[in-house]
């Protein structure tokens, strides 16, 4: 594998490659966890009565009581 990378680095005027999935894997699952909040935000902000669940407001109800 570090061959094979270090082979393709010595070409001339080829940028350098990294083989290093620790970021990238990172990189992408913040990508996905922003596109998924993304996708709820739009679906609250097209039907925000639609969004509450028994349980938000079984919560919101009890904290009126207070």
């Amino acid at each position: 594998m570090f061959q094979l990378r270090d082979g393709y680095n010595a070409i001339p005027f080829v940028s350098d490659i990294d083989f290093d999935l620790t970021p990238y894997t990172v990189e992408r699952a913040i990508a996905g966890i922003f596109s998924l909040v993304g996708q709820k935000e739009m679906e609250l902000r097209e039907n925000p009565s639609g969004s509450a669940s028994d349980k938000v407001m079984s919560v919101f109800s009890r904290a009126s009581e207070l």
